[in-house]
């Protein structure tokens, strides 16, 4: 039966492996498409991923989520805060698409506005130029010591190398941190045996049944550590 849940990601979930569906209203084939926008409702959410699910071989456990909707106001935020715990590309492809939805239908009911300014100049930072730039500290470091370098100049650039390895352990620990803080509510199901029996039962009865938004994601294999996602 599906139920409401509270979603969030353990701090030691190790890597997964399985198969993972993802259907949206942008899912060719899945969803109606009218002037007004693309629209998917749980239902054929549901259907068209039975269609693709009775594609894989069982038994295997089998977790799915939905998020629904009423209005793309409210498509968004649940989307959000869906990739706040899980950050899929699928989920974030959705977000984007949302996102041009509305603005596409703000655009619709609003003059033309002035041309906007470049923003400011600002230092790109991210974990990987981060870490770019500390290891090619490290190998002027190295490159330095092979040459004509005092001992001096050799420990500040040990204590240079110790503070950013200290920065980087802080960053992750920061990162976990915030992870561990991120939640998501959505509509769960979970079940183990034959998928495409599984398929079925799951659209039975479908949850929310008047939303007009809908995106959907199934997990099938083997799924202990990510059923670890409920919240209990």
């Amino acid at each position: 039966m599906w139920r409401r849940e509270t979603l969030t990601i353990p701090p030691d979930l190790p890597a997964v492996n399985c198969v993972m569906l993802a259907v949206s209203p942008w899912t060719y084939g899945a969803a109606q498409v009218q002037e007004s926008g693309n629209y998917l409702s749980p239902e054929n959410a549901l259907n068209w991923l039975a269609g693709q699910m009775d594609k894989y071989p069982g038994p295997s456990q089998v977790f799915s989520i939905l998020v629904t909707a009423s209005d793309i106001e409210q498509f968004s935020a649940s989307l959000k805060a869906l990739a706040g715990v899980l950050p899929l590309p699928d989920v974030n492809k959705t977000i984007r698409r949302s996102d041009s939805a509305q603005t596409l239908a703000l655009s619709r009911m609003q003059i033309p506005g002035a041309a906007m300014n470049l923003p400011p100049v600002a230092v790109l930072s991210s974990a990987t130029t981060r870490t770019s730039t500390a290891a090619q500290r490290v190998i002027s470091a190295g490159e330095s010591a092979a040459g004509d370098t005092s001992l001096d100049d050799i420990d500040a650039q040990l204590a240079e190398f110790a503070a950013l390895s200290e920065s980087a352990k802080n960053q992750a620990s920061a990162a976990l941190d915030d992870l561990a803080s991120q939640s998501a509510v959505a509509w769960i199901y979970d079940e183990t045996g034959d998928p495409a029996t599984i398929a079925g039962n799951m659209s039975k009865q479908p949850p929310d049944p008047a939303a007009v938004l809908t995106f959907g994601l199934v997990f099938m294999g083997d799924l202990e550590h990510l059923l670890r996602m409920i919240k209990r």
